[in-house]
């Protein structure tokens, strides 16, 4: 699969690209297919061949997020700009996956209450089944009791 990608080069300090057209699983400092401009972070300056970048997004050449975005900022492509740096998860979202993860385990304790208590249930209902039983048992003994 071939990438646009962004070439390292320049001394130290003073780090400037190239924009090639590359194997993705290639070395960036390997062989590269086609060179397709440059671009200069410092003075926010960059070249690039348009009808070069488009003939290889026709074949199927994927850009970089950084890539992407420069082929935006240089209105080859049209489109949002990608977020290039991952962002860490703010201490409001950790908490609140925290809260959830609390609430589901709840959520199962709460399941086992409740067969627990449902089990309770029956038990005291059958009880009091017995006792009603025995109750009516001891009534017709006071009738018979009663009629003598």
């Amino acid at each position: 699969m071939l990438k646009i990608k962004l070439k390292l080069i320049g001394k130290k300090h003073q780090r400037s690209f190239r924009i090639i057209v590359q194997e993705a699983r290639e070395k960036l400092r390997g062989k590269f297919v086609e060179d397709l401009g440059w671009w200069n972070p410092h003075f926010d300056k960059f070249e690039i061949k348009k009808d070069k970048v488009l003939y290889w997004l026709k074949k199927g050449a994927q850009p970089t997020d950084t890539c992407y975005n420069l082929l935006i900022e240089a209105k080859v492509i049209e489109g949002k700009k990608r977020s290039v740096h991952k962002t860490k998860r703010k201490k409001k979202e950790a908490e609140e996956v925290e809260k959830e993860k609390k609430e589901k385990t709840e959520g199962i304790k709460e399941e086992t209450k409740k067969e627990v208590e449902k089990e309770v249930n029956k038990e005291e209902k059958e009880k009091n089944v017995e006792v009603k039983e025995t109750s009516s048992e001891e009534k017709l003994e006071k009738e018979k009791t009663d009629k003598k």
